[in-house]
Formats: structure tokens, sequence, C-alpha cells
């Protein structure tokens, strides 16, 4: 059973999309809008995923639909990095799936370089070797347009300071590029589906 925050926020998500989408859509597409939202290069991301009702829909409002910081760490922060439980994968086999792309193990590769002192970190390494949503939603949180460090904090239990230049440029390269619409779209698809 799903805590009583994670059920509040992904109600809170389907009300906002309710109000914002005219067609019905699924809790999984709900929570996806919302991740996009909130990540640099949003529309190209909506574009891709969704027909054009609902893309123009979240388009139109998507500083509304944005997935808050908060939100965020409710639904994958990692509250205790020395309780792997704490981020227990209930539909792994997306998270799996995902993992097994090319580029998704190229920008989970560059991630961990990034964080290379984190993960020396005896909890930190262990949950992150454990939980394959914690390292997708490390992915995602590094992409988000708000505080992304707080995020990408709470999703890793914590991030050692000696890590945050590293960090900074591994987003701001992200950023300069571009994001590769249709790998970060198949793990918001993933990470949504880890929770709803």
């Amino acid at each position: 059973m799903l805590a009583t925050e994670v059920q509040e926020v992904l109600q809170a998500v389907r009300d906002r999309t309710r109000s914002s989408i005219s067609i019905a859509i699924t809790d999984i597409d709900a929570l996806v809008i919302s991740l996009a939202c909130g990540m640099f290069d949003a529309n190209a991301l909506l574009e891709y995923a969704f027909s054009s009702i609902v893309r123009a829909d979240a388009i139109a409002a998507k500083a509304k639909l944005s997935l808050s910081d908060a939100e965020f760490v409710v639904l994958f922060g990692t509250p205790d990095a020395a309780s792997v439980a704490a981020r227990t994968d209930q539909n792994n086999r997306r998270l799996s799936v995902y993992e097994q792309l090319s580029e998704s193990k190229l920008f989970r590769q560059n991630l961990e370089a990034a964080l290379s002192t984190t993960l020396l970190e005896d909890e930190q390494r262990a949950a992150w070797a454990a939980s394959p949503a914690i390292r997708v939603a490390a992915q995602i949180a590094l992409c988000r347009t708000t505080d992304a460090a707080a995020c990408l904090s709470s999703v890793c239990g914590g991030i050692v300071r000696a890590d945050n230049r590293r960090l900074d440029d591994l987003k701001n390269g992200i950023e300069e590029t571009g994001l590769d619409v249709l790998v970060v779209t198949q793990a918001i698809l993933a990470l949504a589906s880890s929770v709803v």
C-alpha cells in the first residue's frame, strides 16, 4: 500500500491534470505529464509523448501541471539511504527495460562519474546498487528546471559536497546539448510506473 503522503501527491497530480487536460487520461499519464512539465525541454518531451489534444493542453498549463520539488521528493526521495526498503521497486520491470538501453547506460555512467565521491559512501552506494528507481529518479532529478540539486540529493539520500561541481558540469552539458527526448521520455514513463 502506498504511503499517505504519496497518495496525497498522486491525488494532487490527478486533480491538476483533470482540471487542465480536456480528455480523460490514466494516472500514469498524469504523472508523466507532471514530471515532463518540470524538466527543461518540457515542450519537446510533451510533443513526443502525447497526442495533439493532450500535448496542447499540457503545454498551455505547463506551470500549473509541473511536479513541485516537494512533490518530487515525496514520490522519489530516499529518506534514509541506509534503508533500501525506503525505495522498494513495486514495478521494476519497466525500470529494468529502460536501464538496458545503451543511451540509458551512458547517462548512468556519466551520473555515476559525477557522483563518484557520494557513491563511495556505504549507504548511498548500497541504495544505488539495489534500486533501479533511485538510479532513474536521479537521472530525472538532474534534468529538472527548479532545484535539481535538492531533488537529486533527496533521491540519493544525500550528496557529498565534493560532487557538486561535477554534477553542475554534467547538468550544464545536458542543457547545452539538449535532452535525448526519446530516452528521457522512456525514463519518465518507467519512473512514473514505479509509483502509480
